[in-house]
This record gives structure tokens, sequence and C-alpha cells, in this order.
């Protein structure tokens, strides 16, 4: 998208929709003023709905009590709701419940019930949004994209007009307070559209995006170096950041599989037990001991498993548990890496377990069965040359379950990015 029709304060009207499906602006097309009556009765629905939700969550606020004293907030954290996105703000933020506060950002209720805001403030703020979002839809873009900014705009038009306004009175009250989002476009749109400084602290590898609608965030953290370069690439000012991570110090001969989300690739149950027993059959003919730790979001809520279609991995109907120690907490990668340390890992093809892994010094084996198409297109981190693959490397991973040396080998390749294993496997031989 171009900027000469965009301009940041306008980003936000694009949250949630993938921009990259859609054929956009070139600079040589002209403006369209004119609207058909069509448009424009949809626009009027469009702006009288959300007044109405609007106003409604200004009247919600009466129904509640605050929850609790104003103090000098230090730390705004947006989260998701999820938990296990907690411990990355920890990574890169101290904060504590005396001096921070704390939003699920899928719950306008969360910002509602803390601070009651003033109707004067609250309708200048819904103006100005209602405004840019007029502007937006003077450009002359694509059918399907004007439909979905159109489809789009009774949800967000009244929920970032009243998280802007949020924002702007925490930020008067406390200038020095800081914003950390998991990665909520329009949340983060409504922070640095009030002037709160806002870092970017993702609980996965980023995908690909577009640098033009991307909201301008003081800094963002990443796993990789991958990511970052691709970052800088496109033109990010952000200052980009890699999450701080420790090396252990010890391995073992453990192994840790990091059971995914899902298995996109694999036809039936059958073929999920065939690889897992193959995988567990390798390790224990080398006496390694076999640790399964399924994903965080396992974790999660009933409601939200149900809202995002995932279904609970079901272990005993692929793994025979009587070979495996299930690791129950729910600790991260990272915490679980430094408790077992181990000397390979695991996980789903994308996963950040990849990454953390081989940055600590332990090989990541990756599953190929688990990679989507939309994988391929749109993760940035080079999978395939800082893991081993499975099963078409499994020679590679024999290898180095074999030879210690080639084991500091395999590591030194991956974490470059220099992936040359086949050679050096064949000269193994």
């Amino acid at each position: 998208m171009k900027q000469k029709y965009i301009n940041n304060s306008q980003k936000w009207v694009f949250s949630g929709l993938n921009v990259a499906d859609y054929p956009l602006i070139s600079e040589d097309q002209p403006l369209v003023f004119g609207k058909r009556l069509r448009d424009k009765i949809q626009e009027f629905w469009i702006y009288s709905y959300s007044f109405v939700k609007f106003f409604y969550f200004y009247l919600r606020q009466f129904f509640y009590r605050r929850c609790r004293e104003e103090v000098n907030i230090k730390s705004v954290i947006l989260h998701s709701g999820r938990g296990y996105d907690l411990r990355n703000f920890h990574k890169v933020c101290n904060f504590s419940d005396k001096d921070s506060i704390q939003f699920n950002v899928f719950n306008i209720d969360n910002f509602i019930k803390y601070k009651r805001l003033g109707l004067q403030k609250l309708m200048k703020n819904f103006s100005e949004s209602v405004l840019q979002y007029q502007q937006i839809l003077t450009n002359n873009f694509q059918d399907d994209l004007r439909k979905e900014i159109l489809r789009i705009g009774p949800k967000i038009l009244p929920m970032y007009s009243y998280l802007k306004t949020f924002f702007r009175e925490v930020i008067d009250e406390n200038p020095d307070c800081i914003a950390y989002s998991g990665g909520s476009l329009l949340v983060s749109h409504a922070s640095i559209s009030a002037g709160m400084k806002t870092i970017y602290v993702p609980h996965g590898m980023i995908p690909k995006i577009s640098p033009d609608l991307f909201p301008k965030y003081d800094s963002i953290y990443v796993y990789s170096v991958d990511e970052r370069k691709y970052l800088l690439d496109i033109g990010i000012k952000s200052s980009v950041q890699i999450y701080p991570v420790r090396s252990i110090a010890t391995r073992n001969k453990r192994v840790v599989f990091f059971m995914p989300t899902s298995f996109p690739n694999f036809v039936s149950k059958k073929d999920q037990c065939k690889i897992f027993l193959e995988l567990t059959n390798l390790f224990k003919l080398f006496d390694y001991e076999i640790y399964i730790k399924l994903h965080s979001i396992h974790n999660s809520p009933a409601k939200f498993l149900s809202e995002y279609g995932y279904t609970p991995l079901k272990l005993n109907d692929i793994l025979d548990l009587s070979v495996v120690t299930v690791i129950s907490n729910k600790k991260d990668a990272e915490a679980v890496i430094e408790d077992v340390q181990p000397s390979f890992a695991v996980a789903g093809w994308g996963s950040t377990t990849l990454c953390e892994s081989i940055n600590m010094g332990v090989i990541p084996i990756s599953i190929t069965a688990t990679r989507s198409e939309k994988d391929l297109f749109s993760v940035i981190y080079k999978v395939n040359n800082r893991s081993l693959l499975w099963p078409l490397e499994v020679g590679v991973i024999q290898d180095a379950l074999k030879d210690d040396l080639f084991y500091d080998d395999v590591i030194k390749m991956l974490k470059t990015g220099d992936k040359n294993l086949q050679s050096h496997h064949n000269n193994s031989k």
C-alpha cells in the first residue's frame, strides 16, 4: 500500500485485515470522491451503529466500581488472556502489580471497568475516528478490499475510539507510562495514537507484514536474527531487538518433544502414531530419556479453544506414555530447556521452540509434516536452514547422536544458517 494515501493516524482502519490478499491502490490511480448511493447508505448505517455501540461503552462504565486506586503507573501490559504470553513481557519489563496494569485486549470490559472516561473527550475522539475512516474510503481501493473495510468498520470504529480516549487519559495522568503489546494491531494503534510509548512483545515468530500499515512501535522484540533483518530490510524504523536468552551449561542424553497445536499434513491418527513411534524408537536406541511438553495453548480456557477451533491433543492416542515423561507445568520452552537440559528439542515446523533451542545450544528437530502452505509463504524465520528436518534428515540426526564433535558442528552450522549437513553426513559414513 502506498504511504501517499495512508498516514499513521489512519492505519488502524486496516486492523484485522490481511491486505496482502487484495490488490491495492496504484500511484497513477486518481482518488474517487463520488460514492454510489448504496455506499452512502452503508456508511450511514456503520456510523449510526458505531455510535450506538460507542455510547453503550460509555454507559457501561457506571455499572462498575473502580477496580483499584489510582497509582503511579509505569507499565500497561496488553496481553491476549491466554496466560503464556505474559512470560515474554517479564523478559523485557520488570513490572509488578504495584506499578502496572494488565488488560486482556480481547475483552473491552477490562478497560471499561478500570477508569471512567468523560463523554466530551469520548465524543471528540469518536469524531476524529469517523473522519479518519471517511478519508480512507475516499481512496480508490479494489472492490473486495473496500467491502472488507466496510464490513469491519462497525466492529473496530467504536472500539478504537474508546481505547484511544482511554490511553490518552492514562498517559495524561502517568506521562512516563509505557505500553507493552503482545501484538493486537487495533489496541497498539490506539496506544500509539494516544501518544504512549509502545513496545511490541510478540509471543511467537513474526509473519510477513505490510510495512506501510504496521504500527509505529518504539521498540520491537523478536526471537531471531532472521526476523530482525527482515524488519530492518523492509524499512521498519522501530528499534528492533532480539529476546535475551541464556545458553545451557550442560547437555544430558534427553530429548524434549514440544507438541504442536495441530498436524495439518497428517492424514490420520495412524500417521501421527507412526511418526512419533519412529522418533521415540530412535532416541530409545541411543538410551535417551524422552520428555513430552504440551503446547501452552492446551492450558487455555475451553471457551478460547472452542472459538479458535483447537482440539486438545490426547497423548495416549499417539504415544506410548510408558516410555516418556510428560511435563505438566506451565513453563515456556526456554524454562523447560533450562530445567531438563536436553541435547535435542523436537517441535512443529515454525514453532518458536526451534529458534529458542538453537539459541540455547540445543539441536532443534522440525517435524515437517506440521508445516502448512500458509507457513511456507508467511514465516520469516529460516526453519529449513536452522533446524534438522524430520524425517528428511534422519541420517544427520543419527550422526549427531553418535558423534559429539559432529553434534557441535551441527550447532555451529544451524546458528549461522549455513546448512551443509548432507555433505558432512556423507563424509561421516
